[in-house]
């Protein structure tokens, strides 16, 4: 049986996928990732400085592993991303220039992969708690070491106070203390709270947490609403003093 083709490095195969299996049409937008690595972080970043006119730029430092491998330091990763709708020729053309550029500067060329635009301001709102993963992995392509630290925020909604005090203690009594409440309920009764936890970049992880808050907030009559990969200082930044959205 034939091996299936590696869709980061033959584009013929990545588009048929793409057209017979997701509905691409050709007329359609996406980001263009290509994904260049090294051990000399130095040499990536001259390359980004380069290309920072023609191609968005996501850069990921080298960082030490913590799945056993004896500590050894994992790459570098320059992602360099072109928002477009492209054809296979393309996309071809593109990533051959990216691949001499490797050659040329001794770095590893790792791929193409695309994915649909996001907005610079949908990537700061809450997002369904069903397409966490599936960021989480995007983060993962562009960059993010597996098992990196990454802090997950979970916005809990719930149709009254008292049902708010009452998830509130059960999600206490499983161990989850760094909680804001927001206990002054909209015009429709609703009212939250906001859960803070130090993740890491594990999709199962993520997963079976997602599962646990919702299970606690739906016994209580509440739905996990949205989730995010925020520290205390970047949840700040972004809602300040206010309430999380909760429409």
């Amino acid at each position: 049986m034939a091996s299936e083709p590696d869709l980061r490095f033959d584009i013929d195969a990545l588009f048929e996928h793409m057209i017979e299996n997701l509905d691409h049409d050709l007329s359609d937008e996406k980001d263009w990732c290509y994904l260049l690595q090294s051990a000399d972080s130095a040499k990536l970043r001259e390359v980004a400085a380069e290309m920072e006119g023609e191609f968005d730029i996501q850069f990921a430092e080298a960082m030490e592993t913590t799945d056993g491998s004896n500590g050894s330091p994992s790459l570098a990763e320059l992602t360099l991303i072109q928002r477009a709708a492209l054809t296979a020729s393309e996309v071809k053309a593109t990533a051959e220039s990216v691949k001499a550029i490797a050659i040329a500067k001794g770095l590893q060329y790792e791929g193409v992969s695309c994915y649909d635009p996001v907005d610079a301001e949908d990537l700061l709102d809450w997002m369904p708690p069903e397409d966490a993963t599936w960021r989480l992995r995007v983060m993962s392509d562009s960059g993010l070491p597996p098992n990196a630290e990454l802090p997950w925020t979970f916005l809990v909604v719930m149709p009254s106070v008292e049902a708010l005090h009452r998830v509130t203690e059960a999600l206490q009594g499983e161990g989850y203390t760094d909680i804001d409440l927001f206990d002054e309920p909209d015009e429709n009764g609703v009212c939250g709270l906001c859960l803070f936890i130090a993740g890491r970049n594990v999709e199962s992880a993520l997963s079976a947490e997602i599962a646990r808050i919702a299970h606690h907030a739906e016994a209580c009559g509440g739905e996990l609403q949205g989730v995010q990969f925020y520290d205390r200082d970047e949840f700040d930044e972004v809602f300040g003093d206010e309430a999380p959205d909760e429409e």
